[in-house]
């Protein structure tokens, strides 16, 4: 395999960076240059902090093709993400993207040799000769000096910048000719100029300058000056001082780290070192935003901003600005007039640059706006409404000063509007400010509005680029699609107009591809409207097309997707496996839009769907490949379409599968189980231990995954038991997962039905008194298969209130069974009975009604079943006894009833047991003795009870004080009373007096000895 072009291009978004490497190989095989033997490779590369996080590998043509269409598609690739805001890092055969770029960066038609520019120059010129010279204050010439290097501007050319050229000759002469400002200014437009030959005569400035910062100016103008060569050789002593000040810092990858006693020195030294090495200078800007702005480093950072105001960098002055302009400067370690100048240094400086021409005004300029925008995007708008750019001097005159409502002060510490913007919606006119380099650099102005996230800066940017009509139509697709698919509205409707205009301008299918690949990459809104209805008039000529079919497939638009299904019946459908099989590596969104592409593209594969004839048509190595790719939506793309390819199943790599099955991310592991079922049976049995552990996971995608290979094991017992175990375990557990029950369930009732365990009489016991929801309906599943002597019938009763519906049915149809014949049931059945009455279901308590109240037999109520029913706590259950207790009062048990029912806690039982006693039938004097006399122990419990039964107390004492009418049945209510006279309460024995009046009245001899008359005692008499 051999190299023939690679491309290497860089998307940063801090601290984040994605390499994507394209390379063209030739196969080592047989053929000329022209033949089907080459492919393009692609490799993602996503890093943070310099670390390699992810890598893709993949490829744009599944099948060889020739030289000409490999490079045709990797230019296009190339192209589309240099579009996209995509930066070249580095490139071997790829001439024509040098081209592209160099054109980019071309200075605008018009701008070589503006006569104003070269009057100026003349005029400045001719003031550095002569009389006019001598008559010059020193302050004056120093002015003259810094205004020609302001006019420096190499990339322009012209006759304006040979002049300023021509005068190095002059410049030197004049050195330590006046005060230290003139040689400090003539360092900077030496420097700025270029000359090597006038090198030697910065070195000796640097070594005898006046002041450090001239000699400081004259040492950054020599370096410039060097050749290459010498150069490094001054630069090695810097470098091997900054290592060891900085070691950890120039390790590979290694994350910016500030050295613990770094000072203004060391600051400079590394300022000095990332000018002329692209390798730290991120480093340093990465400081530089951080760095603390203390006393202590404030010299040095001062003359770094001033380096790189001399060396143009934007970059770094964009980094030094933001650390001025904006929310929290003002915490800085200095004095706020300080401050306030710093802010404003950024903005005059810029302004400058654009009222010259220069051609990097507008470089400066999106660097300044492209740091507040990183600034403000890490702010919220306040609740007041005021945007985060609210603070910034930048947003104010550069993004607003045109806008009429604007209030704000010179320096526009915070500024305001005096009515709300509306920034989903441009303005009539243009608000910017610099119109004029804006429409000098239209290029600019377009990457700005394609990066930046400011909603502000868009809409005034956006606003201005709309007034680019003439430059924006001589864009391609690729250069347009970023507007296309811009998130702002705005920007997004701009797009389209530009992609309606030139769908309508060009007459040739070729010229309007590209754009109708471009709108397919759209989102949902208008412009997956407007493709829709432009393919709908004439779908069979786009469906000839198979790489547009495969984008609609691929589109993150609904609506475009829906096209290419409609394409897709007039299209070849192995041409657009394909296509689709080159797109899906170079898919470039968010997890969002790749799920829903995920999610339509699955019902393409199955069975009998439209591509599933075509799937095992492509090779099956791209496939494999995409099985390892940082997006999980494309492993999850790739596993479908491997199961509908046999050739791809047999070359799966077996370090693949593993892979896949030892993922934390659960799709990536159900991909896995997915892929396992191009394991053989035999080799598929032997898994069971995994099968079942996958089985009882928390996560339903696995649970979902594994079922169907559960279900092609039903012939294999012993690996089905194993499973069946596993799953019988959890269901004793709590639910980790939702769902995880109803899974378990339905695999051991359905396919792992015939070697359930526990399916006896005791594990369903187990399972229907476990706490698990889980296993108490397992139990309810295995009880339907148990004869109605599985267990007794006070296990019967305790199952009818179970929680299950099903096996409260069950155990009710077992106890009719077990109690048939209902006459034949005895007081012991009954009894076991008893848990029905704690029925909380309205259907058992229904069925214990009937049972108790009406099946039962009289002889199968025992006195203590009827006692323990009226104890109950439940209310209905109490009535019932008291209901079947009525009819057996009259039997000898009466006494045992009353008594224990004497000192029960509910006032209704209470009453029901007095009651009775009231409605005894009239008997004879001695046999309603002997009745009382059995009743006594019930009487002595109700009337000894304190504060309690006040009804019942009443009650009885009625009763028992209208039974003394004879005389049998008076001596044993005497008997009671004299008890309770000397027991009962104070407030009770009055009462008992009385009755036992009543008694010795009626009946004299029965009399109690503490009842006889004794003499009054006389008190006061003397003692005899």
């Amino acid at each position: 395999m051999n190299l023939l072009a690679q491309a290497v291009l860089s998307l940063t978004q801090a601290p984040k960076e994605r390499l994507s490497t394209v390379a063209v190989l030739a196969l080592d095989q047989p053929g000329d240059d022209g033949s089907a033997r080459h492919v393009v490779s692609l490799q993602v590369t996503r890093l943070r902090g310099g670390l390699v996080e992810q890598a893709d590998d993949g490829t744009l043509t599944p099948l060889p093709v020739s030289l000409a269409q490999a490079r045709l598609r990797a230019l296009d690739f190339l192209r589309q993400r240099l579009g996209c805001g995509h930066v070249l890092v580095s490139q071997s055969g790829f001439d024509e993207l040098e081209e592209l770029l160099q054109a980019a960066s071309a200075p605008p038609p018009g701008l070589a040799e503006p006569c104003a520019q070269d009057q100026a120059v003349a005029a400045l010129c001719a003031r550095l000769d002569g009389h006019a010279w001598r008559l010059m204050p020193d302050g004056q010439r120093a002015r003259l000096v810094w205004r020609l290097a302001e006019y420096v501007d190499a990339a322009r050319g012209g006759a304006a910048q040979e002049q300023l050229l021509a005068q190095v000759p002059r410049l030197i002469a004049l050195l330590e000719s006046g005060d230290d400002l003139l040689d400090y200014c003539l360092a900077y437009l030496v420097g700025r100029l270029g000359d090597p030959g006038a090198g030697i005569a910065m070195q000796a400035l640097a070594q005898r300058g006046r002041s450090q910062a001239t000699r400081d100016m004259a040492r950054q103008a020599w370096l410039a000056l060097l050749s290459p060569e010498a150069r490094e050789a001054e630069l090695e002593p810097l470098r091997a001082r900054w290592q060891q000040l900085a070691p950890s810092a120039q390790a590979p990858g290694a994350a910016p780290a500030l050295p613990s006693d770094l000072d203004a020195k060391g600051l400079l030294l590394l300022d000095e070192l990332a000018s002329h090495e692209p390798a730290l200078s991120g480093l340093l800007h990465s400081l530089l935003a951080v760095l603390p702005v203390s006393r202590r480093l404030w010299p040095a950072i001062r003359r770094i901003y001033k380096r790189a105001e001399w060396r143009r960098d934007a970059a770094m002055l964009g980094v030094l600005h933001a650390r001025f302009d904006g929310v929290g400067a003002q915490a800085f370690d200095f004095s706020r007039d300080t401050w306030l100048y710093m802010r404003l240094r950024g903005w005059r400086q810029l302004r400058r640059m654009a009222a010259l021409g220069h051609s990097g005004s507008a470089a400066l300029a999106a660097s300044l706006l492209e740091h507040m925008d990183m600034r403000c995007a890490q702010q919220a708008t306040s609740r007041a409404g005021q945007l985060p750019e609210m603070r910034w001097l930048l947003a104010a005159r550069l993004l607003l000063p045109r806008w009429p409502v604007l209030h704000a002060n010179a320096r526009a510490q915070s500024w305001s509007c005096k009515e709300p913007l509306d920034l989903q919606r441009l303005p009539e006119a243009r608000v910017d400010g610099l119109a004029a380099m804006w429409d000098d650099h239209p290029r600019e102005l377009l990457g700005l509005v394609v990066r930046l996230q400011s909603t502000l800066a868009l809409w005034s940017l956006t606003r201005a680029l709309r007034d680019q009509s003439a430059w924006l139509a001589g864009l391609d697709a690729s250069q347009a699609a970023p507007l296309l698919l811009h998130r702002y509205g705005p920007a997004a409707s701009l797009g389209l107009e530009l992609a309606q205009q030139q769908l309508v301008a060009l007459d040739s299918a070729d010229g309007r591809r590209p754009w109708l690949l471009a709108l397919a990459r759209c989102p949902e809104g208008p412009a997956a409207r407007y493709l829709s209805a432009r393919l709908s008039g004439d779908r069979t000529a786009a469906a000839r097309d198979a790489e547009l079919v495969a984008a609609l497939l691929l589109s993150p638009s609904e609506t475009s997707r829906t096209q290419g299904l409609a394409l897709l019946l007039y299209a070849d459908g192995h041409a657009v496996t394909l296509a689709l099989l080159a797109a899906l590596p170079a898919l470039d969104a968010d997890d969002a839009e790749l799920a829903e592409i995920r999610d339509a593209l699955q019902p393409l594969f199955a069975d009998s769907a439209p591509l599933a004839r075509h799937a095992a048509g492509v090779p099956a190595e791209p496939l494999l490949h995409l099985l390892a790719h940082s997006q999980t939506a494309l492993v999850e793309v790739a596993c479908f379409w491997l199961l509908a390819h046999p050739q791809g199943l047999r070359g799966l790599p077996a370090t693949t599968l593993r892979a896949l099955l030892a993922s934390t991310e659960v799709a990536r592991t159900a991909c896995g189980i997915r892929l396992m079922a191009s394991l053989r049976d035999d080799m598929l049995a032997r898994q069971a231990e995994v099968l079942a552990e996958f089985a009882a996971s928390p996560h339903a995608p696995l649970r979902a995954a594994v079922m169907p290979l559960i279900e092609r094991l039903a012939g294999d017992a012993h690996g089905n038991a194993v499973i069946a175990r596993r799953l019988h375990d959890a269901l004793f557990r709590a639910e980790h997962g939702p769902g995880l029950y109803d899974d378990a369930l339905r695999m051991l009732t359905g396919c792992l039905a015939g070697v359930a365990p526990a399916r006896d009489a005791g594990g369903i016991w187990r399972a229907l008194q476990a706490q698990a929801t889980g296993a108490q309906r397992y139990g309810a599943w295995g009880l339907q298969a148990l004869e109605d002597d599985a267990y007794t019938l006070r296990q019967w009763a305790g199952l009818a209130k179970h929680a299950d519906a099903k096996v409260r049915m069950r155990s009710r149809s077992s106890l009719d069974a077990l109690l048939s014949p209902m006459e034949h049931v005895d007081s012991e059945q009954a009894r076991q009975l008893m848990p029905l009455a704690d029925a909380l279901f309205a259907d058992t308590q229904q069925y214990a009604r009937q049972l108790f109240g009406e099946r039962l037999p009289a002889a199968a109520l025992s006195p203590e079943l009827l006692v323990a029913w009226v104890d109950h706590p439940q209310d209905w259950i109490q009535a019932l006894g008291r209901q079947r207790m009525g009819l057996q009062m009259s039997a000898g048990e009466a006494s045992l009833f009353l008594t224990r029912l004497a000192q029960h806690p509910s006032t209704s039982v209470q009453l029901f047991v007095t009651q009775w006693l009231l409605s005894l039938p009239e008997e004879p004097a001695p046999e309603r003795a002997r009745r009382l006399a059995r009743l006594q122990p019930y009487f002595l419990a109700v009337l000894s009870q304190v504060h309690r039964a006040r009804t019942s107390k009443t009650r009885v004492l009625h009763f028992l004080r209208s039974q003394v009418q004879e005389r049998e049945s008076a001596a044993v209510v005497a008997a009671i009373f004299a008890r309770q006279v000397v027991s009962a309460s104070h407030a009770d024995q009055p009462e008992y007096v009385a009755g036992l009046r009543d008694i010795v009245t009626r009946h004299p001899e029965l009399a109690q000895s503490f009842m006889q008359a004794l003499p009054v005692e006389q008190r006061g008499a003397a003692v005899s």
